[in-house]
C-alpha cells in the first residue's frame, strides 16, 4: 500500500548533483557492517545531512547535502542500499512523515516505499515462566529459533494457499529440522559483464567520461570476487580517494 503524503510530511527536492554526491558519499559512511546497513538522513529546515556511525561510535560522520527543504525537521535511518537503489533510478523526490513510517522516494509517476530502519531496536518483552507445580520435574528445554519453530508447521497452509517463504541469507548453513523442508538456490558472483555494468554506472555517476580499454580490463579483474554491492563500494571508495577508478585501491578492498 502507497502512503498518502500531505502537507504533514516533509519534503526534501535533490538536483542531479545532490544525487550524485549521494551515490559516491553514502556507501563510505561507517556504519555498513552493522544490521540492515543504517544511514541516518537528518533533516533540518535548510539542509539534508547523511550522516553514518560505527557500532561502537558515540559521534555521527555527517556529510551535508545541498538540497531543498520544506516542512518540518525529522530524522530518519534507512538500509543504505536500499536508498542507493532509489538514487539510481533517480528518485529526487523525497517525503518523510516520522522516524518510523515509510519513506516514499519519486520522480513523475515512479515510486518507490522503503520502511526505515529503527535504530532502538525493537522492545522485547521477556515472558515469566510459569511456576512448576507440586510433584513436576524441571529440566532444561532447548532453545530453538523461531523460523525452526514455525517453518514445519507453516508449510502444509502455506502449500494450500499457494504462498512461498524465501528466505534469504549469505551461509547454506541449515539446521537439521529444515535440511528437508527447504530448496537451497546458489548464486554466482557477478562476471565481467556484471561488473562493467556496474563499473559503467559509478562513471557516469562521478562524471567519469571515458577509460583506457587496458585499465578497464584491470579495474575488473581486481572487482573480481565480490559482489554487484561490493564491486560498487569499492569503486565509488576509489573515485572519492583518488578522482578516478584506480585498480589498485578496488584490489584492497577484497584484502
Amino acid at each position: 500500500m502507497v502512503p498518502i503524503t500531505d502537507g504533514r510530511w516533509t519534503r526534501i527536492s535533490l538536483s542531479d548533483e545532490a544525487i550524485k554526491q549521494l551515490l559516491l558519499v553514502t556507501p563510505n559512511l561507517p556504519g555498513d557492517d552493522g544490521l540492515n546497513h543504517p544511514v541516518r538522513l537528518r533533516i533540518t529546515a535548510q539542509y539534508l545531512n547523511m550522516e553514518g556511525r560505527n557500532r561502537d561510535d558515540e559521534d555521527w560522520t555527517s556529510i551535508p547535502v545541498d538540497a531543498v527543504v520544506k516542512g518540518k525537521p525529522v530524522t530518519v535511518a534507512l538500509n543504505r542500499h536500499y536508498l542507493l537503489n532509489a538514487l539510481r533510478f533517480g528518485l529526487n523526490e523525497i517525503e518523510v512523515e516520522d522516524p518510523l513510517s515509510p519513506v516514499v522516494f519519486s520522480k513523475g509517476g515512479k515510486k518507490m516505499i522503503i520502511m526505515p530502519v529503527n535504530l532502538d531496536g525493537p522492545k522485547v518483552t521477556v515472558p515469566t515462566p510459569p511456576a512448576a507445580s507440586s510433584g513436576a520435574t524441571t529440566g532444561t528445554t532447548p532453545t530453538t529459533p523461531a523460523a525452526q519453530q514455525t517453518t514445519p508447521q507453516e508449510q502444509p497452509g502455506a502449500k494450500t494457499k499457494s504462498k512461498t517463504l524465501i528466505i534469504l541469507g549469505c551461509r547454506m548453513v541449515l539446521p537439521p529440522e529444515l535440511e528437508r523442508e527447504l530448496t537451497v538456490i546458489e548464486f554466482a558472483l557477478p562476471g565481467k559483464e556484471e561488473l562493467a555494468a556496474v563499473l559503467g554506472g559509478i562513471m557516469e555517476s562521478a562524471n567519469i567520461k571515458s577509460m583506457e580499454a587496458e585499465i578497464q580490463e584491470k579495474v575488473i579483474d581486481a572487482a573480481s570476487g565480490l559482489t554487484t554491492i561490493e564491486a560498487e563500494n569499492a569503486f565509488a571508495l576509489s573515485v572519492v580517494q583518488s578522482k578516478a577508478i584506480d585498480p589498485v585501491i578496488v584490489a584492497k578492498e577484497k584484502a
